[in-house]
């Protein structure tokens, strides 16, 4: 295979990525603002907002933590970039939240495929959660120290 077919055949396939991941993100973006025109995503941010809460982030940091944990990072990072662009998270909070579904993305996908070739499921599952809270603990802790913590959250960082 020479030059023009390898970069020929990389270009294809790129595009052809590109087009699965605007499958499926151009419609998950567009149910978000039914899911928000209909008050669900309310509803969402009200049930979660206690876990959020402890991670030191607002409860719209749901919507991004959820869609990270079933449908992963390439496909939720563009309801990440979404909140990003609205401004209902700051730059900080969407790091944080970065840093948590770094780590816990995809739970459901990748446990089912782990557990089918013998891993078991609930240590799979409880380990990547724990992981990520565990480092985005660390991460927050690393703010605090290095100052850099939201001064208005501050007092509310008592880790």
């Amino acid at each position: 295979m020479n030059w023009f077919e390898m970069i020929l055949e990389a270009t294809k396939s790129s595009i052809a990525s590109m087009l699965q991941i605007a499958l499926i993100v151009i419609p998950l973006l567009i149910g978000t603002e039914f899911l928000k025109a209909y008050g669900f995503l309310e509803k969402l941010t009200n049930f979660f907002r206690p876990f959020t809460k402890r991670m030191y982030l607002p409860g719209e940091a749901a919507f991004p933590v959820v869609i990270g944990w079933t449908i992963g990072l390439q496909f939720g990072a563009g309801i990440v970039m979404q909140v990003g662009r609205e401004g209902t998270l700051t730059k900080q909070e969407l790091t944080v939240t970065c840093v948590f579904i770094g780590i816990a993305h995809s739970l459901i996908e990748e446990t089912v495929i782990f557990a089918g070739i013998g891993g078991n499921a609930l240590i799979l599952l409880l380990a990547r959660f724990t992981a990520g809270i565990i480092f985005t603990y660390i991460f927050l802790l690393q703010l605090k120290f290095t100052k850099q913590f939201d001064e208005k959250k501050q007092d509310q960082l008592k880790i």
